[in-house]
């Protein structure tokens, strides 16, 4: 299992075919921030932050944290078409899973990695448009436990964290 928010080496190995949005020293940082605020929250989930690319149809991983490097694999891009994990970027607002397993709405994707729930949230610019999404996958499948509703709210702000990041050094490009 990898744990910890790295660009690791079977990321990499992993990543090479791929559209890759670039990720400097100083965002590399920023995002191991984000992950390691969130899995103090929840120790053993799977945390996934994707970003869409310039096509708006595919994104990529940006960080995870506790994720199999076969696992990982699967999970450097999502697309359009990927009903579960896209739809928090589709339409805009917080999905919440439970019972992966045997839920009929959760595709093979997401119950590959064994957990028992997951919680959605989109990453939206000034605009209110989606840029990304962060997923938590773990095996609490309460959504009214204190710890739930922290979470929730951590997801929030770092999503918030994420969308200024993401502008702010899209502007800073264009300056140089």
């Amino acid at each position: 299992m990898i744990k910890g928010s790295t660009i690791s080496k079977a990321y990499s190995e992993a990543a090479k075919d791929v559209e890759l949005i670039s990720v400097s020293q100083d965002k590399r940082s920023f995002y191991e921030e984000i992950i390691e605020n969130i899995t103090e929250t929840t120790e053993r989930g799977t945390v996934l932050i994707h970003l869409l690319n310039n096509k708006k149809e595919q994104a990529t991983l940006v960080a995870e944290c506790n994720i199999f490097s076969d696992d990982l694999k699967r999970f450097i891009t999502i697309d359009n078409t990927e009903y579960t994990i896209w739809s928090p970027i589709k339409e805009n607002r917080i999905k919440v899973f439970r019972n992966l397993v045997s839920n009929k709405k959760v595709g093979e994707k997401i119950k590959s990695l064994g957990k028992s729930s997951a919680l959605g949230v989109p990453i939206t610019n000034e605009q209110g448009n989606s840029i990304g999404c962060i997923w938590v996958l773990d095996n609490n499948d309460s959504v009214t436990t204190p710890q739930y509703l922290q979470l929730r709210e951590l997801l929030l702000e770092s999503a918030k964290k994420i969308a200024w990041k993401e502008e702010n050094d899209k502007n800073t490009q264009g300056l140089h």
